[in-house]
């Protein structure tokens, strides 16, 4: 049973291979799992650098638009504060002293 395992997953490694094209180096008849999985990690490595960066990028945009839209609705309110006119008890008692 191990050894049709192992015969099933040789097969599937090859299709694998065959379906991102990858190309035995010379000398060797078949793909090795050591010369994909180099590949496959090289690969996986620069795309993880690349979605950090842009990943970043987006921060910043997403912090600037923040920002503005802060700064914009921060001079839109400017509150004006007025005095009432003062018609309370204290007022009035104010007035008589």
């Amino acid at each position: 049973m191990q050894e049709k395992q192992l015969a099933d997953t040789q097969k599937i490694f090859l299709e694998l291979s065959v379906s991102f094209s990858v190309k035995p180096k010379a000398g060797e008849k078949e793909v090795s799992p050591n010369t994909f999985f180099s590949i496959w990690h090289e690969f996986s490595s620069d795309f993880k650098e690349q979605w950090k960066k842009q990943n970043k990028l987006l921060l910043q945009e997403r912090v600037k638009k923040a920002e503005e839209s802060f700064k914009q609705a921060r001079q839109k309110a400017t509150y004006n504060v007025t005095t009432k006119n003062a018609t309370g008890i204290k007022a009035k008692l104010g007035k008589k002293i």
